[in-house]
């Protein structure tokens, strides 16, 4: 046989002996019980006794009867398949691995150290030499010596047992247990430090710093930034003693903080300092490690000390950029890298550093930028890799952010920045059980951080886990008392479990730790809370009706940043219900949809609409289906879909499709509503449909498109004093079709341009019969006179506004133009003479207008707004044309009590669709009514706002409306005007006198006196609505409120005196939370006792816009029900 053939002999042998031994890998691994998901040293694993230790890697498979050994200076995280748990690995640890039984993971901890992360109950058993462990689903510590066992629980419930005895250990308890002891309880001041090794201290020593360094020095850093620790700890061994200067102790105690050894880190810190004593670099990684253990002054003291001893070296910036970011000083900190970028173009983690603060600013595109430089200079560091991956991710280039998340997690997988990151793309294309996963896995890996517990407690909201993602929440308070993220989302969990008082109280300390804004806004923006933005916060004050504190909540918060969508939402949300602003509640709507990022927050095309007229609380739409909008932002699909019926004949129902599909999401809806009223022609249905759509185009640049058809037939609805006078054949009918293109730039992380183009076709026709007695001869002869109205009208609506922001101001500039063509048909008929006459007019409307606001701190307690609005409105004969000025002044005249003024002229116009950009309010008095088109109209109010404790809050206002209403006289082709004064005084007081029960009393008394109308010349109205309301935690809630209503009727006919009326109505609710945020039924009941009474509405003032009356006198019971799916 020649040599070849033996060579290739040889080498089949080989290969199959290689195949043999990877099938019988394979076959010991078939049912692996964990995996190796983080290690640094050495790690090593062995499968029998008389086997010899193997070194792992991460990603490594283990199976049953495995035992590991964590060396010194080293650390590992294993994941647990049966128990889903995830256990942090101290060095010098010896643990074995059980079979999985029935869901349940079991393990032998020999020796050393291990912090269990489980959120599975029942699901980990662990037996050491001294004590078991059987966890009910919790966190927790053991710690097993020579003697003794250590236990220490964290958060849920462990129960310790051995042959003497048994203990249950509860969150925040520690117990012991020896030889031939029983487990007994223990004292820890400070449990946590005992898991100190577990943090992960984030790098400032990196390569390419510029650092002139000993070759082993500069090996160990080289083998540090590809992730081989074991070889950086040999390669500073073999520095001679004699040659361990300051740098190398500095750069020990990076190596050290790397793999936990904190302690050990600050006797080398101490040693270079001695060293060196006018050398930064040691307070620049101690700053770091006291930053990570919550000493922020101390870290910040350090990290500034650092830069002026060492201002040319990198690391001292970098800790000085962690130390402000964590003292909210965000644009220091990204001044501070900045700067040192500046200097040091080629030291990559100062780039991405610098990425990851611009990230926190909002701006994804200089982020990008920035990380693609951070990681073209060293492709594998991972710090770099990190940020990169969330720059990508904030582009929706989600692949490549996944790629650069597992890359990074490759050359270090102890950070928890790459897991996060991994965790948020996944949930991002709709993996939501893999991307909670990821982030259980950062948790562990950084368990002391209060943003990655907050994240996971959001996680485990989203699927609908509430005990864990109490759990991880209560955490993220404990660990960080000063941040609003979990404050919010518990808030926002409360309100979901029918706890709103609660939810009320963590909103409020939410609001209070994120620069007293009102509406949430993320620190953090790495995914930027995109989808919880949308979830309407107002809802926990409608449920405690809370109504008016939360409009002025809203207004202040839109006073400091008028692009937070969110509290336009939260404004728009608070109007429902309330007489005449429907105009300023779709205003409202229309600027939170412009600038909301994608969610997949369900568009009711109903919301859209005014005058709809439906019942109070009545609606389908109440409770609002974005109550239930998901925290993450996924590709996903959602079903919403709510029904009602009651007396006279009231029938609704809504369904709404959403979803999200990569850059674009889109929502479809159906509304049907009907109802015969309380009297003949009292009747009303609606039908609408709509869609609405959204795409990114960048992520500077979204554009989105809706439509609407609306149908709409109806009979009287007014009510006027007295209750007979009514028009049994009156008809109106409205067929309307609604189409709106708009767009947002972001020009900066300041500046944003959003735009409206609105295009409305709409026929409302109109049907009036008056009854009368003719004499003709002393005989009377019955007449009718039926007028019959019909307007065409086609027009188009064209809106633009500039907002921008700055350190302690706003500004809003904008303008719109708009044209409607109207034909206006009339026809009279008089019976029974057979007298006829109808007249055609085609008149075009024209208005436009221009607008700029500025809100600005001077001083810090106190918001002023001014601003101006140049309005002009033509048609036909009336032409108005108006320059408004605007101020306003909010001040915080201590943290419990506000004081509110204004002043405001504005001039309504005719809006298609009722929305417009214009900034719908002034220190939280708004300036837009549905009054008469071409009104022009003075407002000014004060107001006082106290908080009395964190449960009871009051608040009294004043306000005078005086108004000039233009009257067309058609025939005579002119126009003159009237007047008409408003007065409104008004207070409220809300109280939460215990944890379930939630009290409201809003009392008003509202004037108006009216020169020319169809209806009084003065009505006055006094209102003292109580309500009190009861919530259970089962999902359980009522509630009963009572309303005393005194009315003043000055009627405008001669010689008829003035008329008053007094009367109660008495109201209440019951309902049920469905169990996993599944939906909501209720039964309302209004006028419960049936009141019969006389009650004179405001419609003589709207001017062919009825609304449905507050107060009805019937009886009428209603039950509703809110599925999601």
């Amino acid at each position: 046989m020649t040599g070849a053939g033996v060579v290739g002999i040889a080498l089949l042998v080989f290969a199959l002996c290689l195949a043999d031994t990877a099938a019988i890998a394979e076959e010991r691994c078939r049912d692996p019980v964990g995996r190796l998901v983080s290690a640094q040293g050495i790690i090593e694993l062995k499968s029998r006794a008389d086997e010899d230790w193997e070194e792992l890697k991460v990603d490594a498979s283990l199976c049953p009867g495995d035992t590991l050994h964590v060396r010194g200076r080293s650390r590992a995280a294993v994941f647990l398949f049966a128990s889903r748990a995830i256990l942090r690995v101290d060095q010098n640890t010896t643990l074995k691995l059980g079979p999985a039984r029935e869901g349940q993971s079991f393990l032998d901890l020999f020796e050393g150290g291990a912090h269990f992360f489980s959120r599975r109950p029942r699901a980990l058993n662990v037996s050491t030499p001294f004590v078991n462990a059987g966890v009910e689903g919790t966190e927790f510590y053991i710690r097993v010596g020579p003697s003794k066992t250590d236990l220490t629980v964290f958060q849920g419930q462990v129960e310790a047992r051995n042959e003497k005895g048994r203990l249950a250990i509860s969150s925040g308890a520690s117990a012991t247990a020896g030889a031939g002891m029983a487990p007994e309880e223990r004292a820890v001041t400070r449990p946590r430090d005992l898991i100190g090794w577990t943090l992960y201290y984030p790098p400032v020593f990196a390569l390419g710093d510029g650092e002139d360094l000993a070759p082993n020095v500069e090996a160990a850093r080289e083998a540090r930034a590809r992730g081989d620790l074991a070889a950086a700890f040999e390669a500073m061994e073999r520095i001679p003693e004699a040659e361990r200067d300051s740098d190398y102790h500095v750069h020990l105690a990076a190596l050290l903080a790397d793999v936990g050894r904190a302690g050990e880190a600050r006797t080398a810190i101490d040693t270079a300092r001695h060293l060196a004593p006018r050398s930064g670099k040691p307070d620049a990684i101690d700053s770091v490690i006291v930053l990570a253990r919550g000493q922020r002054q101390r870290a910040l003291d350090l990290a500034r000390r650092a830069v002026r001893r060492s201002p040319d070296v990198p690391a001292t910036h970098l800790a000085l950029s962690y130390a402000l970011q964590a003292d909210l000083q965000l644009d220091a900190a990204l001044d501070s890298t900045l700067t040192a970028a500046e200097r040091f173009p080629e030291h990559s983690l100062l780039w991405a550093r610098t990425a990851e603060l611009w990230l926190a600013k909002g701006d994804t595109a200089t982020a990008l930028a920035a990380a693609e430089t951070g990681a073209s200079l060293r492709p594998r560091l991972a710090p770099a890799l990190s940020i990169l991956g969330f720059a990508r991710l904030s582009r929706f280039q989600t692949d490549k952010a996944i790629r650069a998340f597992r890359d990074a997690i490759a050359l270090n997988s102890a950070s928890p920045t790459p897991r996060l990151g991994l965790g948020l793309a996944k949930i991002r294309q709709g993996q939501l059980a893999e991307g909670r996963q990821e982030i259980e896995i950062a948790a562990a890996l950084d368990p002391g951080d209060a943003l990655l517990r907050s994240y996971l407690g959001k996680a485990y909201f989203e699927e609908r886990r509430d005990k864990p993602a109490a759990d991880e929440l209560r955490t993220a308070k404990t660990l960080d008392p000063d941040s609003p993220t979990p404050y919010f989302y518990d808030a926002l969990r409360k309100q979901a479990e029918n706890r709103p008082t609660e939810a009320l109280s963590d909103l409020r300390k939410s609001t209070a730790r994120n620069d007293n804004r009102a509406v949430y806004r993320s620190r953090l923006l790495l995914d930027e809370d995109l989808a919880v933005r949308g979830t309407s916060a107002a809802r926990i004050y409608d449920d405690l009706g809370f109504e008016r504190l939360a409009r002025l909540q809203a207004s202040r918060s839109l006073a400091l940043d008028p692009t937070n969508h969110s509290a336009h939402r939260f404004l728009a949300d608070s109007f429902r219900g309330s007489a005449r602003q429907e105009s300023a509640r779709v205003s409202e709507l229309l600027r939170a949809q412009l600038l909301q990022p994608l969610n997949i927050q369900p568009v009711q095309a109903s919301l859209s609409e005014t005058e709809v007229n439906l019942p109070s609380r009545a609606a389908p739409n109440s409770p609002a289906f974005n109550e239930f909008t998901p925290l993450f932002v996924r590709d996903d699909v959602q079903l919403a879909a709510s029904g009602l019926g009651g007396d006279d004949g009231t029938f609704g129902d809504e369904v709404v499709v959403s979803g999200i599909a990569g850059r674009g999401s889109f929502s479809l809806s159906q509304f049907h509503f009907e109802t015969d009223g309380f009297r003949p022609n009292n009747d009303l249905r609606h039908d609408i449909i709509g869609g609405f759509g959204q795409v990114s185009l960048t992520p500077e640049f979204s554009v989105q498109f809706e439509a609407r058809h609306r149908d709409t037939e109806q009979g009287d609805l007014e009510l006027r004093f007295d209750p007979d006078d009514f028009g049994p054949e009156d008809r109106r009918e409205q067929d309307e079709d609604t189409f709106r293109l708009g767009s947002h730039l972001k020009l900066s992380p300041r500046a944003d341009v959003i735009t409206s183009v609105i295009y409305e076709d709409r026929d409302a026709k109109q049907f009036n019969s008056q009854r009368s007695l003719a004499f003709l001869g002393g005989v009377p002869i019955p007449v009718s006179v039926d007028i019959t109205e019909d307007v065409e009208a086609e027009g188009v609506d064209a809106q633009t506004q500039l907002l921008l922001r700055g350190d302690g101001y706003s500004a809003i500039v904008g303008g719109g133009v708009g044209t409607t063509d109207l034909r206006e048909e009339t026809s009279t008929l008089v019976q029974p003479f057979g007298i006829s006459e109808s007249s055609t007019r085609d008149v075009t409307e024209r208005q436009h207008s221009l607008y700029g606001y500025v809100h600005g701190n001077l001083p810090d307690p106190v918001i002023w707004t001014l601003g101006f609005s140049y309005d002009s409105y033509e048609k036909a004969a009336i032409d108005v044309d108006k320059l408004s000025p605007k101020l306003g002044v909010q001040w915080e005249v201590t943290p419990t009590i506000r004081l509110r003024a204004a002043v405001m002229r504005t001039v309504r116009r005719p809006l298609l669709a009722d929305q417009t950009l214009e900034p719908s309010q002034v220190a939280g008095f708004f300036q837009f009514f549905d009054d008469p088109n071409g009104t022009a109209a003075w407002r000014s109010g004060v107001g006082v706002d106290v908080t009395l404790g964190d449960s009871l809050f009051a608040g009294l206002e004043a306000s005078w409306r005086e108004l000039d209403v233009p009257l067309e006289d058609e025939s005579a082709d002119r126009s003159e005007t009237f007047d008409q004064d408003e007065a409104r005084y008004g207070g409220y007081l809300y109280w939460i006198p215990a944890e379930r029960w939630a009290i409201s009393l809003t009392p008003s008394f509202e004037q108006i006196d009216v020169e020319e109308s169809i209806g009084p010349e003065r009505l006055e109205t006094l209102e003292a609505p109580l309500g009190v309301r009861y919530f259970h935690p089962s999902g359980l809630f009522a509630g009963i409120s009572g309303s005393l209503v005194h009315q003043t009727f000055d009627p405008r006919i001669n010689g008829a005196g003035t008329e008053t009326e007094t009367f109660g109505v008495l109201d209440a609710f019951a309902g049920l939370r469905l169990p996993g945020r599944q939906g909501i039924i209720s039964l309302e009941g209004r006028n419960l006792t049936d009141a019969d009474f006389n009650f004179q509405d405001d419609n003589f003032v709207n001017f062919g816009r009825p609304v449905r009356p507050r107060y009805e006198p019937d009886r009428q019971v209603i039950a509703r029900l809110t599925l999601i799916f």
